[in-house]
């Protein structure tokens, strides 16, 4: 049984960089990760970085899919401006408190977005039970609602009114708890692709 050079573990490959010497399969990953100077000729190497491509090219035309589907639905610039906020808030929220789940913040979306379309049909909105998790998540976006604009010139005009009107707040509430839907019915994890876009 051949040895690995750099842990002793077995090894089944042979490092074309370390003189033809034995390497097992984590010892080289680990090396092509850290960069080591690895030859063209490797197969491991080539194979790991068509693989890491094809990954990059999922990922990436899976966030493409996703602004598509925002564009394509309508928002105008300050909806979109306040829709990419909000997923901001919910990953870093989501990243503070691990035990918030994908239910948990679809069901605080359609907490709030009923409680805003209560609003702004003028009426009063019966009150909900919510679990703690879904508190964290309402308080987070509640707070993104009425965050100023970092936009001085308009300041003086913002100090007296929240930053959005209630009727925005219900189309991008609308549209967020469709894109997690999306992501739900898709297979997907809304949180974990948050965590690895927004």
């Amino acid at each position: 049984m051949t040895k690995c050079v750099f842990c002793g573990a077995r090894a089944k490959r042979i490092c074309t960089a370390q003189f033809m010497r034995p390497i097992c399969a984590r010892c080289c990953k680990t090396r092509i990760a850290d960069g080591n100077q690895c030859p063209p000729e490797c197969p491991f190497f080539s194979s790991d970085q068509s693989y890491r491509n094809e990954k990059n090219t999922r990922k990436y035309s899976q966030r493409l899919r996703h602004e598509d589907q925002l564009l394509g639905a309508g928002l105008t610039d300050r909806e979109l401006d306040l829709f990419l906020k909000l997923e901001e808030t919910i990953r870093s929220t989501t990243k503070e408190n691990s035990y918030v789940t994908d239910p948990h913040v679809l069901r605080a979306t359609e907490m709030l977005l009923e409680k805003y379309r209560i609003q702004a049909m003028k009426l009063v909105a019966p009150g909900k039970v919510a679990l703690k998790q879904e508190e964290i998540v309402m308080n987070a976006l509640e707070a993104t609602f009425n965050r100023q604009s970092a936009d001085p010139a308009s300041k003086q005009d913002q100090q007296s009114r929240p930053t959005y009107r209630d009727e925005e707040i219900v189309r991008v509430l609308n549209q967020l708890k469709a894109s997690i839907e999306r992501h739900q019915c898709n297979g997907g994890r809304y949180l974990a692709f948050l965590r690895e876009f927004a």
